[in-house]
């Protein structure tokens, strides 16, 4: 079992390496996004030069005890100036699936990390901006949560993933006439 999953995690990482995702041979500049009250920044630790000093970070811990040759990093960073701490969250990452959670884009983040984020540092009516929509999590984890959301992304497969993802979930059944 274990040679087995050993293979099918060397075929993704070989499959991951090649993937490229838009925009990354440029040098990213974050300093128009400082601007906002409410910032959480993925893939900080590649720009944190340009970042200010003191705020905090989110670890996403991708190991389980048995992990071994994941494509990628053990563990993904953000940047945020919602709080001055380093907060943990651990979620198993699969280089073919997220526990369950089928990967679309090649720096996809879970759903449950995207909610927890959204839950804990957003209020229910505020707007998200996410200038890296991917494949939608942080779309579909504000829709959950009655977030207002602009998402943006560079290529349009990654677009129409996200639109998919959004249109098959269970949307409210509104009983109101003319609502």
């Amino acid at each position: 079992m274990t040679r087995e999953r050993d293979k099918r995690s060397l075929n993704m990482q070989r499959y991951w390496q090649g993937a490229k995702v838009a925009g990354d041979e440029e040098r990213f500049d974050v300093r128009h996004l400082l601007q906002y009250e409410r910032l959480v920044l993925w893939g900080a630790n590649h720009f944190c030069h340009d970042l200010p000093e003191g705020n905090g970070w989110i670890v996403w811990d991708k190991r389980d005890q048995t992990s071994r040759n994941l494509p990628g990093s053990d563990a993904e960073l953000a940047w945020t100036n919602v709080t001055d701490q380093v907060r943990l969250y651990r979620r198993v990452w699969m280089p073919h699936t997220i526990r369950g959670e089928r990967l679309m884009h090649p720096t996809q983040k879970p759903l449950d990390l995207m909610r927890w984020i959204v839950d804990d540092w957003t209020k229910p009516g505020d707007l998200v901006l996410d200038p890296y929509m991917g494949s939608g999590p942080v779309a579909q984890a504000c829709y959950e949560l009655g977030r207002r959301y602009i998402g943006i992304e560079l290529v349009e497969e990654y677009c129409k993933v996200a639109v998919s993802r959004l249109t098959q979930m269970m949307l409210p059944l509104n009983t109101e006439v003319g609502a």
